[in-house]
């Protein structure tokens, strides 16, 4: 951390050269930093605005309570919804990185080798991990010395499971441990390292099988709304449920453990019809200056 602390940096080919700048047979040679030669690694190529994603305004404010207080969140809804825009529109949202914990992310990308000559990370991480992916790479693995996993890239930043509960519950149990404790301890070998995880975490999945729980259809107009409201306000008709699962089959579709649901700390549904407020909208600059406030206060 030497730019924090102002201390001067003198680079060396190899030890001898080291040696002989402390017995004094060589001068020491300073570091020289070219910012023009500094090359910024992007973590996503698009970061949408919350304008842009329509309706899902519950999610938007849950978004933005998370984001404020650093809290776990969970999306239910169903597909094509905007889950997965909301948690990349979160990287925005949040503060910029302040120098210590720009180092952290840096260290753990350099450890990781993710970066190449003169890149450096500015900017929130964001990662994203797939239902295919192994327990080695979600954690870390490897050997002399081990690497860090995916839940430490995205160290300080939005960490992404969507369709969590497709995922094998093995796999996904082991999460626990992360969420608490904010490190993660890889352990191969000779080697024993702890690696940062200090993560918001946004899941994703579908209320049940056929995604459509909760929302129900007018037989006449045919437009959908979204419960408690179960008359269509326009033509004064009972509404059916789009959902055609059985109890049993919601039942098996929801097979996240209570230990894991106990740590994401917010539960909401988003859908497209829910409506956002008259004369009110959302935008990310407007957000993110609300957050940044709201972290301000908890200092």
């Amino acid at each position: 951390k030497s730019a924090n602390k102002k201390i001067k940096v003198f680079k060396a080919k190899d030890l001898q050269e080291v040696w002989d700048i402390i017995l004094g047979e060589s001068k020491p040679r300073p570091v020289v930093y070219n910012l023009n030669k500094v090359k910024t690694k992007k973590q996503l190529n698009y970061v949408p605005d919350l304008s842009a994603i329509k309706g899902v305004a519950l999610g938007k404010k849950a978004m933005t309570v998370a984001l404020a207080g650093g809290h776990n969140i969970l999306f239910v809804g169903p597909p094509g919804q905007g889950k997965t825009m909301l948690a990349k529109a979160a990287t925005n949202l949040l503060p910029g990185l302040p120098k210590d914990e720009m180092f952290e992310v840096n260290k753990v990308m350099s450890a990781k080798g993710l970066l190449d000559a003169n890149e450096v990370v500015l900017d929130r991480p964001f990662q994203e991990v797939r239902k295919d992916t192994t327990s080695a790479a979600l954690f870390g693995g490897g050997t002399k010395p081990p690497v860090p996993g995916i839940i430490s890239l995205a160290h300080r930043g939005i960490f992404l499971i969507d369709e969590i509960n497709l995922f094998p519950p093995a796999l996904i149990e082991q999460l626990r441990n992360p969420l608490n404790d904010k490190t993660h301890r890889v352990q191969r070998l000779q080697w024993t390292l702890d690696y940062p995880c200090d993560f918001i975490l946004v899941a994703a999945m579908n209320p049940c099988k056929c995604g459509w729980l909760k929302h129900f259809k007018c037989p006449k107009c045919e437009k959908t709304y979204l419960d408690p409201v179960t008359v269509c306000p326009r033509d004064k008709v009972p509404l059916k449920n789009r959902c055609e699962c059985t109890v049993s089959q919601i039942k098996r579709f929801n097979n996240l453990s209570n230990p894991l649901l106990d740590r994401i700390d917010l539960k909401v549904m988003v859908s497209e019809y829910d409506k956002e407020p008259s004369g009110y909208k959302y935008a990310s600059q407007t957000i993110k200056s609300d957050i940044s406030n709201a972290r301000k206060v908890q200092k």
